[in-house]
């Protein structure tokens, strides 16, 4: 199986198990988003931290807002 569609079928898996319009389910969104703009390198990568465990949604979740905040912090520099 590919890379790309490994990854968009367990972000998908994650997203179902999210209440829909839910925080987490929009994160699942914005994955399979990202993902669909990967190549099959950039791909395995995710598929890697999916199956390792290492990272869920909320997790993500977390990434992003902390991002956020360091970018306004900054001044969005």
């Amino acid at each position: 199986m590919e890379n790309k569609q490994k990854a968009l079928e367990m972000a998908a898996a994650m997203q179902q198990k999210e209440k829909s319009g839910s925080l987490l389910w929009c994160v699942a969104e914005d994955l399979k988003a990202t993902i669909q703009s990967m190549n099959e390198e950039e791909a395995k990568v995710i598929v890697a931290d999916l199956e390792a465990g290492t990272h869920d949604l909320k997790t993500c979740e977390k990434a992003i807002h902390d991002y956020a905040v360091d970018r306004f912090l900054a001044g969005f520099q």
